[in-house]
C-alpha cells in the first residue's frame, strides 16, 4: 500500500510540473519581433596591442540562433586629431587592426557603418593607459592611531 501511494504521489507531482509550463513572452520582444539591436563588444587599444571589436545583433528569446554576427561592416577608429585607423573583418562579426601605438594624447571614437548602410558613432573619449588602469593603488599609511 505504501508503495502504491508513493507511485501515485510521484505521478501526480510530475503531472502538475509538466502541465504548469507557460512560455515566457514579454511585450518588449513580442511587440518588436523584427527589431534587432547592434551589440558592440571590444575596446580601442592605443598601446602596442591589437584592437579587436566584435559586432552582433540581438535575437528573439526562444530563437534557434544563439548569436547573430554582423558581417560586412566598415569600422574605423577616429582620433580628434583627424587620424583614422580602419579595422579589417576577420569573419563571423570579428574585426581587428594592428597595434595603433598612438599614446594617450588624443581622444578617440568608433565609427561603424553596417552592410545595410546604418551608421553608428560613439562619443570621443580620452585614451587611458591600460597599464595604469591595471595597477592597484597603494594603500595609504596610517600614522596616527589615536582616537
Amino acid at each position: 500500500m505504501k508503495t502504491a501511494n508513493r507511485i501515485l504521489g510521484i505521478i501526480a507531482g510530475l503531472c502538475m510540473l509538466l502541465s504548469c509550463k507557460k512560455p515566457y513572452a514579454p511585450p518588449a520582444i513580442t511587440n518588436n519581433i523584427n527589431t534587432t539591436y547592434l551589440v558592440v563588444e571590444g575596446e580601442i587599444n592605443t598601446g602596442n596591442d591589437s584592437t579587436f571589436i566584435k559586432l552582433s545583433r540581438t535575437t528573439v528569446l526562444g530563437s534557434a540562433f544563439v548569436t547573430s554576427p554582423e558581417t560586412g561592416a566598415k569600422i574605423m577608429v577616429e582620433g580628434d586629431n583627424n587620424k583614422t585607423y580602419p579595422l579589417k573583418e576577420l569573419g563571423k562579426g570579428s574585426y581587428a587592426c594592428a597595434p595603433l601605438n598612438v599614446g594617450n594624447t588624443a581622444k578617440y571614437r568608433v565609427r561603424i557603418a553596417t552592410a545595410k548602410n546604418q551608421t553608428y558613432l560613439s562619443d570621443f573619449v580620452v585614451a587611458k593607459d591600460l597599464q595604469t588602469l591595471m595597477t592597484r593603488p597603494t594603500k595609504p599609511k596610517i600614522t596616527d592611531m589615536s582616537l
